[in-house]
């Protein structure tokens, strides 16, 4: 753990993606209906063709500005961007970036976001609400 403040300790990012990794590897072996994909990715999990893929750890996105729109889903704050054929989520306001590809084929595309909450906000402690 790392040092906040005395007496106050912050968690360890790293330890956290591990167990979010970990965590999504055991629970999730289906999301949206898809099955859980074999990946190449350490900081990747998949699921479906075309794949719905997580990823743990990922650099903020250079469109993530101080003034940029954060939607809540369940507790957890989004940053979306559109990409080819689907959506880009990033977390934000948590210890570290966790994103996701969603495929135009999983409309609404909230409702992936809606079954990974409890596993992200399990294991990426939030730092600052989505507000």
């Amino acid at each position: 753990m790392r040092a906040r403040a005395p007496g106050r300790l912050l968690p360890d990012p790293a330890r956290h993606r591990r167990r979010l990794q970990g965590d999504v590897r055991r629970c999730s072996r289906t999301l949206r209906g898809e099955d859980a994909i074999a990946v190449k990715d350490d900081n990747a999990v998949a699921w479906g063709a075309p794949a719905i893929v997580l990823r743990c750890g990922v650099e903020r996105p250079a469109d993530l500005t101080v003034t940029a729109e954060c939607f809540p889903v369940e507790d957890v704050g989004w940053f979306v961007e559109t990409i080819a054929g689907g959506y880009l989520f990033t977390t934000i306001g948590r210890e570290f970036h966790v994103s996701v590809e969603v495929p135009d084929d999983y409309e609404p595309a909230a409702d992936t976001l809606i079954e990974l909450a409890e596993t992200v906000k399990k294991h990426d402690p939030e730092v600052k609400p989505c507000v």
